[in-house]
């Protein structure tokens, strides 16, 4: 059993940065961030995805952040469903940024886009499944 202390959600819309895709192709994803306190005393985040293209072609659909195989699913487009991992000081930080619209996170993002950057943060998320 678990307690959940903080849901938070927004969506985030992935483009084509580099092949100049018609700007009306995108994949939305909504993020879900529950902050979770189980009885054992263990904090987590349950993250879950929902993908929403804008068409179903298959170059629409390879705008996914997970497209390739990093969504478990039976298609290469399949949104992935998402991950519980542990909350700590480095995973909060981690939602933190996951949740910014990429506008914010363009000031934290270095060299790279903040589209390229969320895409990075997502997958490496995937490693910390707990």
């Amino acid at each position: 059993m678990s307690t959940i202390l903080s849901t938070r959600t927004t969506t985030s819309r992935f483009t084509d940065q580099f092949e100049g895709l018609d700007a009306d192709k995108f994949c939305d994803v909504e993020i879900t961030v529950q902050h979770k306190l189980y009885n054992s005393g263990g904090e987590f985040y349950d993250i879950h995805y929902k993908c929403t293209y804008s068409d179903t072609s298959p170059l629409c659909q390879t705008l996914n952040p997970f497209f390739g195989g990093w969504d478990g699913g039976e298609e290469p487009y399949d949104c992935r469903h998402g991950d519980i991992i542990a909350a700590n000081e480095m995973t909060e930080k981690m939602m933190k940024f996951l949740l910014m619209d990429f506008d914010e996170l363009a000031n934290y993002s270095g060299h790279r886009t903040a589209l390229s950057y969320k895409i990075t943060l997502m997958r490496a998320i995937t490693y910390l499944w707990d």
